[in-house]
């Protein structure tokens, strides 16, 4: 394209920037104009080839180079800018954008520590070689005025780039204990707890290492002294001058803070079952004492505390069978005091919506006021007691289910006034199995041992009859009573 096509169009694309006689609205209007688009002939974005290996560039002093331009015509007085969109994969459905850098040789750059950020932000702090997805927009810039070339959907150079990421502030491994002493002077190799990671993916994007163990008062005594060790340095002959990472002298009896290498060590004075969490990465802690099951106190049961309703396995993942009315609370025991709610906070408030069908609320639990409930009545409730993520499910059938009925279509079972027990009449032509499932879907259904029934559990055994069927869902174990007519 010639100059005077360009600057035609470029005058086209902005339109007239003052006109006589016009006053302005006092005070002016807010206005965000769209950005002016326009072609221009003789640009070329070529990928960059080949690994870079952030930390070479970087011990250089180099930026890391993306790409490189050739470019003819380009209007005189004009600058080409150019900006990396980065993805993780070729959608480009979530990206950021980076500024970049075109040097005098044509090459497009940018720094090592930018890029890495957008790589920590928005793939992964995982320092293992991987491959990030890229691609250019062009501007024209002058002074104040930068326009588009070609349309808002145009990029020029989608790429794969190759990288070594950096390596990180802190390098991390797989395994971490929890090491204990009387005294804060003689540790051993034999007074440890280890710690495991509930995360299946990279350990840089999940850092967190926990524990739970049974505390005797005879342990604690006084006070526990403890630090958290990395496994090669528990293992090493050096042990125990090796790294150990424990709070700060002023919040050695605190129950969360910062690790640092330099402790002397924290004192635990907490008996019976504690729960340890660690962010390795962050270097943080916290450790509490382990809820057997929560109470849901509120209008249902007039704010008091008949029974728990909520267990775990691993005192993180609670979940259970709740009838709820109005709002409610979470309590780890029966009494107010340990109490929490609703947080006050519209992103992370408790909402609720339509989800094919089923109403599901999902929020952070995190705060004093009480929940809202969705829909009165019957609703299984998860709760992440680390995170506080929670999430509540209207049930708004009970069903059987089986060889009987050729497993399609429920039989509809029948509450009582409170929703702990569900009845239904069913008769089996045949030996054969059954279950019992929620919301005539699988994602919530019981199975397995008639006293102690399991979330997903196996096909119960049936013989042929018929039977009159009793599901009890106050407290745990969830059990089923079968009684032949």
């Amino acid at each position: 394209m010639k100059k005077a096509a360009f600057f035609s169009l470029l005058a086209l694309c902005l339109g007239f920037v003052s006109c006589d006689n016009y006053e302005e609205p006092n005070p002016p209007a807010q206005s965000n104009p769209q950005e002016s688009i326009f072609e221009v002939n003789g640009l070329t974005v070529e990928p960059h080839l080949g690994i870079l290996d952030l930390d070479a560039i970087n011990l250089q002093g180099a930026d890391v180079p993306v790409a490189s331009v050739k470019m003819s015509e380009f209007p005189e007085g004009y600058q080409l800018q150019l900006e990396m969109e980065v993805s993780g994969d070729d959608t480009f459905e979530k990206s950021e954008i980076m500024s970049t850098n075109i040097t005098s040789d044509s090459v497009v750059t940018v720094t090592p520590d930018a890029l890495q950020a957008v790589i920590n932000n928005l793939i992964t702090k995982d320092p293992s070689p991987l491959k990030v997805l890229a691609r250019f927009a062009a501007y024209a810039v002058n002074g104040k005025t930068k326009v588009r070339l070609g349309d808002p959907e145009v990029f020029y150079c989608t790429e794969t780039l190759d990288l070594v990421p950096l390596t990180p502030a802190v390098l991390l491994e797989e395994t971490y204990y929890f090491v204990y002493s009387k005294d804060g002077k003689d540790w051993s190799k034999n007074d440890t707890v280890r710690m495991t990671r509930a995360g299946a993916g990279s350990l840089y994007d999940d850092p967190l290492f926990s524990f739970t163990y049974d505390f005797t008062k005879e342990m604690i005594g006084d006070g526990l002294y403890w630090k958290i060790v990395a496994e090669s340095v528990l293992l090493s002959n050096g042990f125990p001058n090796g790294e150990m990472f424990g709070p700060a002298a002023d919040e050695k009896n605190e129950q969360n803070g910062v690790l640092l290498a330099s402790s002397t060590g924290g004192i635990l004075t907490m008996d019976g079952v504690v729960m340890m969490t660690a962010n390795m990465f962050d270097r943080t802690f916290e450790y509490i004492q382990a809820i057997a099951s929560f109470y849901t106190p509120g209008n249902a049961n007039g704010w008091s505390f008949p029974y728990p309703v909520l267990f775990s396995d691993d005192f993180v993942h609670y979940s259970g069978f709740v009838s709820l009315e109005g709002s409610f609370k979470f309590a780890p025991e029966a009494g107010w005091g340990r109490d929490f709610g609703q947080v006050n906070n519209a992103d992370d408030a408790i909402g609720y919506s339509d989800v094919n069908g089923q109403i599901i609320g999902k929020g952070v639990a995190n705060g004093g006021d009480n929940i809202p409930v969705g829909v009165d009545g019957l609703n299984y409730v998860t709760l992440n007691y680390l995170t506080r993520e929670t999430v509540i499910t209207a049930i708004s059938t009970v069903g059987l289910i089986g060889d009987f009925n050729g497993w399609g279509g429920d039989l509809e079972m029948t509450p009582n006034e409170d929703f702990t027990e569900w009845t239904a009449e069913v008769k089996f032509e045949n030996d054969g199995g059954w279950k019992i499932r929620m919301n005539n879907d699988w994602a919530i259904n019981l199975g397995g041992d008639v006293q102690n029934l399991t979330m997903g559990g196996d096909n119960i055994s049936a013989t042929k009859g018929t039977y009159n069927v009793k599901l009890i869902l106050k407290g745990q174990p969830y059990a089923v009573e079968v009684t032949a007519k």
